[in-house]
């Protein structure tokens, strides 16, 4: 097949009780391979109902209240049970790199929960996946997805490389990514040891005589087949190898591991030891998520049944990604965007959206020639249709405003959402409806301030 044209592109959108326990001990093993120790430390005593005090205190010395870096990033929508999505990365971090330093994602998956359907789902993304990164407006690079933290960086991208991380997400999943969470392999290996191991059923022998040392190096590593207790080193071995196989290999052994943990989990009792594990792994974590939405999030998962997790990896098997080989020889995963997005569907199927039906009206209130139509297209890479271009009665709108005509507030505010608007923009407007020639729930006037993706 031929190599990517790597040149800069167009966009290519793209119950209370044991059982709430179990939900959230699931959510905080999915979590910490990636990134959710933050989340997880909250999530357990809420669950117990014993968020005391002196856990809050401690959990506020540790959490940020919210991001500086994007001012426009916005809570989800709680009253109305917006999905959540967050962001799980895992950095293969060196001891001589510093906390501080920001490296290629090993690991990425983006963990989300409906409220209202009270499901949740887990997403894993290939690494190697090759997709289009955008820089800023008119500036899209194409690379492996792992590389936007570091791109995030070099460019300066504001809020940095997490943030860049975040935004490429969105922009080839075209869903909103409320919160990122990161952490390192470190914290990693010390959680498993703090459970006591995992214990995990090994279908086939895993060799590597490739696998990474932290000094640079490489080492043989030997995992046999049928049950093993792994310790935290050997758990992260097992992983994170895929010589043997592949990175998809690798992302179902990931699960595997996610699955073990969360039944160690569930048979411990680890509230004594909460206080030292947030010592041990706020240096490790690196989140945009607050206190208030852990909480929220740890409480709105206590009704979701385990019959209600889906979980899914964008593997070359679904046909999801294409193995191609470049020109230069380095690997790469091509997405295969008509079937990304029937797993989008599945995965993120949003039941209050699909519920409310909504039909939209673009209308471009500026200058700008195309605006209505570019701004349909990127609604639908977001997963919105119904949608109607056409021109404002004037083209001297600055002000970027949602008509809510029929009291279709839950997709109004997820529109202001996916362009990027303040839900201020959202205008209660029920006794407009009559006046138009068309049946429409939301009418959107397009102003100067829309800022399309790049």
């Amino acid at each position: 097949m031929q190599q990517p044209d790597p040149k800069l592109t167009e966009p290519q959108p793209v119950s209370p009780g044991s059982r709430g326990r179990r939900v959230l001990f699931w959510i905080i093993s999915a979590a910490f391979i990636a990134g959710g120790i933050v989340a997880g430390a909250m999530a357990i005593p809420n669950a117990f109902g014993v968020v005391g005090s002196a856990s809050l205190n401690l959990a506020q010395q540790l959490l940020p209240v919210g991001n500086p870096a994007n001012p426009l990033a916005q809570e989800p929508d709680w009253k109305n049970l917006e999905r959540v999505n967050i962001l799980l990365m895992g950095v293969d971090r060196r001891p001589d790199e510093g906390t501080g330093a920001m490296t290629r994602t090993d690991t990425m998956m983006v963990l989300t929960y409906d409220p209202f359907s009270k499901t949740a789902g887990l997403l894993s993304i290939p690494r190697d996946t090759y997709v289009p990164i955008p820089i800023r407006p008119g500036f899209v690079l194409q690379d492996r997805i792992n590389t936007a933290t570091v791109y995030g960086e070099v460019y300066k991208y504001p809020g940095g490389g997490l943030e860049l991380a975040r935004d490429a997400v969105q922009y080839n999943l075209g869903v909103h990514i409320h919160y990122y969470v990161m952490v390192d392999f470190d914290a990693f290996r010390k959680l498993i040891d703090t459970l006591g191991g995992v214990d995990v059923d090994v279908p086939v022998a895993l060799v590597d005589n490739f696998y990474p040392t932290d000094n640079y190096d490489i080492k043989r590593i030997s995992i046999p087949a049928g049950s093993q207790h792994l310790d935290g080193e050997r758990a992260l071995q097992y992983a994170r190898s895929r010589h043997q196989d592949s990175d998809f290999g690798r992302i179902q052994r990931q699960q595997q591991v996610m699955r073990a943990a969360r039944a160690k989990l569930i048979q411990l009792d680890v509230l004594p030891k909460l206080p030292q594990l947030w010592l041990d792994f706020k240096d490790s974590v690196q989140t945009d998520m607050p206190l208030g939405a852990i909480v929220k999030l740890a409480a709105a998962g206590r009704d979701l049944g385990e019959d209600g997790i889906i979980g899914r990896s964008l593997d070359a098997a679904g046909g999801y990604v294409t193995p191609v080989t470049t020109a230069d020889g380095a690997s790469i995963l091509v997405p295969n965007r008509a079937k990304m997005r029937e797993v989008m569907a599945e995965v993120f199927f949003d039941v209050r959206k699909e519920q409310e039906g909504a039909r939209i009206e673009l209308l471009n209130g500026t200058g700008t020639p195309g605006l209505a139509a570019k701004t349909a297209r990127q609604l639908e890479a977001y997963g919105f249709d119904h949608i109607a271009i056409g021109d404002a009665g004037s083209y001297d709108h600055q002000v970027t405003e949602i008509l809510n005509l029929t009291g279709k507030g839950y997709t109004a505010n997820l529109v202001a959402t996916a362009l990027k608007l303040p839900r201020a923009r959202v205008r209660e407007a029920s006794g407009e409806a009559a006046t138009l020639p068309t049946v429409v729930d939301l009418r959107i006037i397009l102003g100067d301030d829309m800022a399309l993706q790049p």
